[in-house]
């Protein structure tokens, strides 16, 4: 069989292969633990966690179907990894493109417009995302936090008038995975990346043209680093 190719920004949780201080042995290991986890990403990410066997997984990954015990004792121990993994990854690809914003509705902004953009670089992984996220509290419950932190942040900066906190993170949560859902599916272009990021602050009752401006600033910000 053809290999096939570990899915970007999956990390091994264990030793990445070339680092240094690990034998040969260990950095076989870490690949293949690698090439398991990405190919979970891909198959489930196209069908589903629950319709996956560790059989299918093992041979996206064009590993040997003994060997996969000896990196992952059962399916949800590589789902648990996977999504562990990907929690570190959403969460320092966020926080380092908004470190040096100030703004709590420009972060909401930025960050609405990365997991847009995800779907058309890396959707594969975004796939998995979308597919898990209702079915695994750590992930949701990441993104509910995230958006909450900065709701409330807006809110105490009187940025935005908010009745009911948790009503509100749960409609812009749940209409931002749909809205990637929509680009991942084609339903919605990634061209109409500026609209859907104006409508999601719309939600929050940000006026048109202060929405406009936010997007704006995402876009140069997002450029620039």
């Amino acid at each position: 069989m053809a290999r096939k190719p570990v899915t970007k920004n999956v990390r091994s949780a264990t030793r990445p292969p070339d680092a240094p201080g690990g034998n040969r042995n260990d950095k076989r290991k870490a690949r293949t633990r690698a090439r398991l986890m990405g190919a979970a990403v891909r198959v489930m990410g196209e069908r589903g966690v629950d319709s996956v066997t560790i059989a299918e997984i093992a041979d996206e990954a064009d590993v040997a179907f003994g060997s996969f015990y000896n990196h992952f004792e059962s399916k949800d121990a590589i789902v648990d990894a996977v999504i562990t993994d990907l929690l570190e990854v959403i969460g320092d690809s966020i926080d380092a493109a908004t470190a040096d914003i100030d703004d709590p509705l420009l972060v909401l902004t930025v960050a609405f417009r990365m997991l847009h953009r995800s779907a058309e670089r890396e959707p594969g992984v975004t796939s998995f995302v979308l597919r898990a996220v209702f079915d695994d509290d750590r992930l949701l419950d990441a993104f509910l936090s995230r958006v909450r932190r900065d709701v409330v942040r807006a809110a105490a900066a009187e940025q935005i008038v908010v009745v009911d906190v948790d009503a509100a993170v749960l409609m812009l949560t749940g209409a931002s995975l749909m809205a990637t859902r929509g680009v991942l599916d084609g339903r919605l272009s990634a061209g109409e990346e500026e609209t859907i990021a104006t409508n999601l602050l719309r939600l929050l009752g940000v006026t048109s043209a202060k929405a406009a401006a936010l997007v704006r600033k995402s876009g140069q910000h997002l450029a620039a680093s």
